[in-house]
């Protein structure tokens, strides 16, 4: 059994409220916690199983009863708490980091003019501007003035379906830096690769149906929920640069691009997988497709 029995609720957490956190202890009270020196430990590494606590965390939720440690993700069925020097490592805001910018925005959503969109108050996105929560109904165009914040201007449709708005002063410096990236090597190779797309490929030629668009946006849609999930328990993938990146993709089932033959961007061509093994099939065709193709005349 646990050494510690207790429940954190998640609502208490966000709001920093200690006070509420209720655990059972036999020789603590409930408002000082230990030192994180008297963690209990096992060599140099802290021991997991003695750390258990009853209850739902959110990532980043502190301990109840240490100082200084915080809910990281769950492995193999049993809770992983750690130091703040563990988020330092992996690049990520830190708990004190994450739990500030909670409160400046819980702060800013309170006392924000009407004519201002809200922030997200917890997730990944914690402090940015709440995109959900401003997108309207209808597909906007780009350069639309949102109808509610006429400070905003709409930018462009994201990959999940998702809207994307900006205030007017980044959209303005958002369409210089695009158009000043267009006149860069980098930017006409871009533009010369989507060019050749358009002449080699038939997805450009391929028009999806509505109800066939939305069925292909669920899909990114379910794909970026899993990795929202999935950083929440600190499972990341690691790209060609050696930086964290997400841990699922969606993968074309047959390869949009292949000497042999190409896919169709669409619904029925698509499928959730582990980044990792997304990348190792790379524009890999089935080995059946492959044998048939080499079996017609030629």
């Amino acid at each position: 059994m646990f050494p510690l029995m207790g429940v954190v609720p998640i609502d208490n957490y966000l709001s920093g409220n200690r006070i509420g956190v209720m655990v059972t202890q036999t020789t603590l009270n409930l408002v000082t916690k230990l030192p994180l020196s008297e963690a209990p430990r096992r060599g140099k590494r802290l021991n997991q199983k003695l750390l258990q606590v009853a209850g739902e965390f959110a990532h980043c939720a502190p301990h109840p009863t240490y100082e200084g440690l915080f809910y990281y993700c769950t492995m193999r069925g049993e809770q992983w708490w750690a130091t703040e020097e563990r988020w330092k490592d992996k690049g990520l805001s830190t708990p004190t980091e994450v739990h500030e910018k909670q409160r400046k925005a819980r702060e800013y959503n309170l006392n924000k003019p009407d004519n201002e969109p809200p922030l997200y108050e917890d997730g990944i996105a914690v402090g940015k501007v709440n995109q959900q929560a401003i997108k309207v109904a209808w597909r906007p165009t780009n350069g639309d003035i949102h109808p509610n914040y006429p400070n905003w201007r709409y930018f462009s449709r994201q990959r999940d379906g998702s809207q994307w708005w900006l205030t007017l002063e980044a959209f303005n410096k958002k369409k210089e830096q695009d158009k000043a990236r267009k006149k860069t090597p980098e930017g006409r190779a871009a533009a010369a690769m989507r060019r050749a797309l358009r002449r080699l490929s038939i997805n450009y030629k391929f028009k999806l149906t509505e109800e066939q668009f939305d069925d292909l946006v669920d899909v990114y849609l379910d794909c970026f929920a899993i990795n929202d999930a999935a950083v929440g328990a600190g499972m990341y993938g690691r790209g060609f640069n050696g930086r964290s990146r997400y841990a699922f993709a969606v993968d074309h089932i047959q390869p949009l691009i292949n000497k042999s033959l190409c896919g169709l961007h669409a619904p029925w061509n698509v499928q959730i997988m582990e980044a990792g093994e997304n990348m190792s099939k790379s524009n890999k065709i089935f080995e059946e497709y492959e044998k048939a193709l080499a079996e017609l005349p030629s």
